[in-house]
């Protein structure tokens, strides 16, 4: 099962079946420590990330960022690999523009990243966040 669930999200077809695909993924990821670890892989990473950039449905994009959450708090060590699949710069720009729940992923994002083990990373991200976070008050001015 989780390997039909892998190709048919990396598939091109109708975006209902990816959607549905999608939404099983989240469910299961969701509910299920056991089950959804299965899904806490870099090809589901990978996919759901395509999925996210490429498809124009908001429903679609919404489901992808919520199972990348999941994911994300379920293997912990593919918060780096996701972070740097969106970049720091696209999760800030994200919070003035696009749907609130994808907001709330992004958030979750930052928290999930291990504090004391990486501090050079987590500078590293909050050095961007501060950065990305001045360019745009002097675009305000």
């Amino acid at each position: 099962m989780v390997s039909l669930l892998l190709k048919t999200i990396q598939s091109k077809e109708d975006e209902i079946v990816i959607f549905y695909a999608c939404k099983t993924i989240e469910n299961i990821t969701a509910q299920s420590i056991n089950a959804g670890t299965k899904f806490a892989s870099l090809d589901f990473v990978t996919a759901l990330h395509s999925i996210y950039t490429t498809t124009k449905n908001e429903a679609l994009k919404v489901c992808a960022v919520v199972c990348l959450g999941h994911i994300a708090r379920l293997n912990g060590s593919l918060i780096w690999k996701i972070i740097e699949k969106f970049s720091v710069r696209h999760i800030c720009s994200s919070f003035s523009e696009s749907n609130a729940r994808i907001q709330q992923v992004y958030i979750q994002f930052f928290f999930l990243i291990p504090r004391p083990s990486s501090p050079c990373s987590t500078n590293y991200c909050i050095q961007e966040v501060i950065k990305y976070m001045l360019s745009s008050l002097k675009k305000r001015t």
